[in-house]
């Protein structure tokens, strides 16, 4: 699922997996180069963890505020705002995004997991659901990649 959507980000590659639940994720490097920035991304101890594939355009603000409560960052990249925000404020970190974006995030615990999107729907997010698994994309191409149940 990951090369399916290596045209939209071929900077970078990265699959994070825990049991039964996994994220992956390509880059396009802009906003902060470094390997610090790459994605699926987690906070400090491994229990949340974030794809994404936007931008967050107050994510300055949003990232002072997080360090004034204490929150300490590895990279400069918007994406990191989203865990640290996550931890900070829960599900209220929704609220205070101005961002373009699908986000996929959740905890290490797959029944933990959510999805989110800009108000607008900017970008693309496809989902399936069903008895035995969730799986989302932001291009209909990944879906070609899900193993048959069964197999």
């Amino acid at each position: 699922m990951e090369q399916a959507l290596a045209h939209r980000g071929p900077d970078e590659g990265k699959i994070w997996r825990d049991g039964p639940c996994g994220l992956a994720h390509r880059r396009l490097r802009i906003i902060d180069l470094s390997a610090a920035a790459a994605q699926p991304m987690s906070n400090e101890d491994g229990q949340i963890w974030v794809v994404f594939n936007g931008e967050i355009y107050n994510f300055h603000p949003l990232r002072e505020e997080l360090c004034a409560l204490g929150h300490q960052f590895k990279s400069r990249s918007d994406t990191e705002v989203l865990v640290h925000g996550y931890e900070a404020w829960g599900l209220d970190l929704f609220r205070r995004l101005r961002a373009c974006s699908p986000l996929r995030s959740g905890t290490a615990a797959p029944r933990n997991s959510f999805l989110a999107r800009d108000k607008i729907g900017k970008k693309p997010l496809f989902y399936l659901v069903d008895s035995e698994r969730f799986v989302f994309g932001s291009e209909l191409p990944v879906f070609k990649c899900i193993p048959i149940s069964g197999q």
